[in-house]
């Protein structure tokens, strides 16, 4: 009885453990920063494999924030674009939509700009 225990046990855990998805992982894939009055700044990176794309705006002091992004993906033997806008008012973050639904690997530049004096900082990571 307690062979059999243990067998059904090790199946079991061998059919979870094949279930479970991969660990998804958030990177930076590229940053900067400006301080000035209306400070305007581009970040841009590359990444391969992502899931998700989003871009962070940070101003010191806090404020509204316009911007808007480039990216361009490849998939196989095809390449794709997409480009956007966003705003708020400061910390806010906001996904970016990928012109494929997973592609082999991404290329963005984001472009943050401030409304008033400070330092501001556009932050881009990706779920891969």
């Amino acid at each position: 009885m307690v062979k059999r225990t243990v067998v059904v046990l090790l199946a079991l855990g061998i059919l979870v453990g094949t279930a479970l998805p991969a660990q998804a992982r958030i990177i930076r894939i590229g940053h900067a920063r400006a301080r000035g009055d209306y400070a305007t700044v581009v970040a841009d990176g590359t990444v391969n494999n992502p899931r998700r794309i989003w871009v962070t705006i940070k101003a010191r002091p806090n404020q509204y924030a316009d911007g808007n992004y480039s990216m361009v993906c490849s998939r196989g033997s095809g390449a794709g674009s997409k480009d956007g806008n966003y705003s708020g008012t400061t910390p806010y973050r906001r996904a970016l939509r990928m012109p494929y639904r997973r592609p082999d690997n991404c290329s963005v530049a984001a472009l943050g700009s401030l409304s008033h004096s400070g330092t501001i900082i556009v932050i881009l990571t990706a779920r891969v």
